[in-house]
């Protein structure tokens, strides 16, 4: 399973956005998006919990090998335990990468270009800019 994975912070609103898109044969077939609340958040909250989300979609799937596709080095290293999780998101996000490889849910990390056309669909999706995000699937579901 192939999952790209991103997300938005807005200080002004209090709100980290996510998103992910699931693409089978180099194409769209599953996107999902949201947003999360709160003074405490930062700019990583949105990335983390696009990819926390992602991992519970494949393990809902019952998914054996999920390619994870971020531009955020955090989605990774935390995975890794490189890096510590100092936040409320990120330590969830651990613990649903750890109850996954538990379950016997292989993640591979992939750090993608910011301009691949598939992550920019996840990008204008986590920012909420919902014409681009058309003309982006558009564009990916005809390549």
């Amino acid at each position: 399973m192939l999952i790209y994975v991103d997300g938005s912070w807005f200080k002004d609103q209090c709100k980290a956005r996510w998103s992910f898109a699931v693409f089978k044969n180099n194409k769209p077939v599953h996107v999902e998006s949201g947003g999360i609340y709160g003074r405490l958040l930062s700019n990583v909250d949105g990335e983390l919990e696009a990819a926390k989300r992602a991992v519970e979609y494949a393990l809902k799937r019952r998914a054996k090998l999920l390619v994870l596709c971020y531009d955020y080095a955090g989605i990774e290293e935390f995975a890794l335990g490189r890096w510590k999780p100092r936040n409320e998101t990120a330590m969830r996000y651990v613990e649903t990468v750890r109850r996954a490889r538990n379950a016997g849910l292989e993640i591979v990390f992939k750090k993608v270009d910011k301009r691949d056309r598939r992550n920019l669909l996840v990008d204008a999706l986590a920012r909420n800019d919902v014409r681009r995000a058309k003309q982006l699937f558009r564009l990916v579901s005809r390549a």
